[in-house]
């Protein structure tokens, strides 16, 4: 199955969320490629609730970061998030390797979400967090 592979416009160039993205796009690859081969339902679950983990961990601290630089947006950002965790959380509940139609909205959701996100909703609070938050761990 096809990975989606990191990209340098993916940066937001906050080292933490950046390296928490190119986390949560590992775990993602790795179902993607469950998915794909139709694997064993148990183990698929797993990967699911590691990702709904890590997804949950990365945007509380998203979310600090945007309080932090005042983002207006912060409520329909947090609401992106949960439905994210929502649609995850049927996915997994429907999850059956002998439906290709399941299994392609499963990939197809997975790829576009991520991407569309980062590209379009994250990309927008970058102003707010460069003008009222300094990241001391960016890269120079």
């Amino acid at each position: 199955m096809v990975h989606i592979q990191w990209k340098d416009r993916y940066n937001i160039n906050f080292m933490e969320i950046d390296d928490q993205h190119k986390s949560l796009l590992e775990i993602l690859n790795e179902l993607i490629d469950l998915v794909g081969e139709r694997g064993d339902p148990e183990v698929v679950a797993g990967i699911f609730q590691r990702l709904c983990q890590y997804a949950l961990t990365h945007f509380a601290t998203e979310e600090a970061y945007m309080a932090a630089g005042n983002y207006p947006l912060l409520e329909k950002h947090r609401g992106e998030h949960g439905a994210f965790i929502q649609k995850l959380l049927e996915l997994n509940q429907a999850y059956d390797p002998s439906d290709p139609h399941l299994l392609e909205e499963t990939l197809d959701f997975l790829k576009n979400w991520y991407l569309s996100h980062i590209l379009n909703s994250d990309m927008r609070y970058v102003p707010f967090l460069k003008a009222q938050t300094p990241d001391p761990g960016k890269e120079p």
